[in-house]
């Protein structure tokens, strides 16, 4: 009716929400001790030694080795890189030993580690080689490891900005996986 006049500011949405989409995040590695993206070596030279440790973290690795673009650096590590939309974003150290040491340069946005090609449904594990086993467990599934038991705001959007038909959420069997779970399944309710 006339009497009923409604008039409303649109908020700035930005300053509001924070970043929003995959464009605005900054991988940057920010970390002084680890390699930046561009002192990795881009030639894949794995030694007979750094396959042998891959084959017994999981026999099928060395077959999927130059699909996962695995790489060594230096004498003890290996590189597992990230990639997005084709890009090197990020990287993980594995050093193979006693206790597995898996290092994480910091950086201004944790990514996640997208394993293999996109596909219409997705499984969401804590570790990069988790992934990679769910590479061989769930071949109709992009595997997709956040790297802990927590997710950041920056991995939420990028999970969003890959329009998953379907995610499975698999963690470990642990009172913060548990935790991150109940956080995470009715945020995922888009998909």
């Amino acid at each position: 009716t006339d009497e009923f006049d409604i008039r409303y500011e649109i908020p700035d949405l930005s300053r509001e929400i924070g970043i929003t989409s995959v464009t605005e995040l900054d991988f940057s590695i920010t970390d002084p001790k680890m390699p930046n993206l561009l002192q990795l070596p881009t030639e894949i030279n794995l030694s007979q030694e750094h396959k042998n440790l891959l084959y017994k973290r999981n026999p099928y690795i060395p077959s999927l080795q130059s699909d996962l673009k695995l790489n060594s650096f230096g004498k003890d590590k290996i590189i597992l890189p990230f990639y997005y939309k084709g890009n090197l974003i990020y990287y993980q150290f594995w050093q193979p030993g006693q206790i597995p040491k898996y290092r994480f340069p910091r950086s201004k946005a944790k990514p996640l580690y997208i394993c293999g090609e996109l596909k219409k449904k997705a499984v969401i594990v804590e570790g990069v080689f988790d992934a990679i086993a769910c590479r061989i467990l769930y071949p109709d599934r992009t595997p997709i490891a956040i790297l802990g038991c927590s997710m950041s705001v920056a991995q939420e959007i990028m999970l969003r900005s890959l329009m998953f038909y379907e995610i499975e959420i698999r963690l470990d069997e642990s009172s913060l996986s548990w935790e991150l779970y109940n956080r995470l399944a009715p945020r995922l309710d888009f998909t």
